[in-house]
């Protein structure tokens, strides 16, 4: 970013360049790089959303999954059941991080579904194999996933009761996702990812 701004201001000196455009382009690498390091960091959108599942235990309430708190846990009193939380916005998930407490250790089947509306479903990935009480597994999307509102965590088989300890989606929160500007921004796939208004001029 310096070395753009020095360059910048020397073709100033030289007449190459308007103070107005400048400024302009300033603007443009500062978002550029906040928006950078909001990817990398994340945020964790489920935090102390709402949670709802198939059943519960008593003790071990939904809300417990979305709590931040590893001494909680949502159980389902067997080995199948459902978790999901409503994010209340739409947002752009990059990674779901899913902290396991599972008393017996042995195979599992874990499916992460999503819905834009919460009413409908889709299956994004599926999990399937040995896991143990503690282990935390975490899915990182090649393309991030656009429009979230809600997570579902479905256990079609466990080797024990369905439990996690923790629930975490990270994201960048894009409420307007359906135009995000960054989808395609160099166009190098045409108009996917755009959306023509007033009839377009290609």
């Amino acid at each position: 970013t310096t070395l753009f701004f020095e360059q910048g201001f020397v073709k100033l000196n030289l007449g190459g360049i308007t103070m107005k455009k400048l400024i302009l382009f300033a603007a443009i690498m500062i978002c550029s790089v906040n928006l950078t390091n909001a990817q990398i960091k994340g945020i964790n959108v489920a935090l102390n959303k709402p949670a709802t599942a198939s059943a519960s235990t008593s003790h071990e309430i939904p809300a417990y999954a979305f709590d931040a708190n590893m001494n909680t846990n949502w159980c389902a009193p067997g080995s199948t059941g459902w978790i999901k939380v409503d994010l209340q916005d739409k947002f752009l998930v990059d990674s779901i991080k899913l902290h396991l407490r599972q008393a017996i250790a042995g195979n599992s089947v874990h499916e992460i579904k999503v819905s834009n509306d919460f009413v409908n479903w889709t299956v994004v990935q599926t999990l399937s194999g040995q896991t143990a009480n503690g282990e935390v597994l975490t899915v990182k999307f090649d393309q991030p996933l656009l429009n979230v509102r809600g997570v579902m965590i479905n256990t079609p088989s466990s080797s024990a009761w369905v439990a996690w300890s923790e629930i975490e989606v990270y994201s960048i929160p894009t409420p307007s996702a359906e135009t995000n500007l960054l989808t395609n921004a160099g166009a190098e796939n045409e108009y996917d990812g755009w959306t023509k208004i007033n009839g377009g001029n290609g």
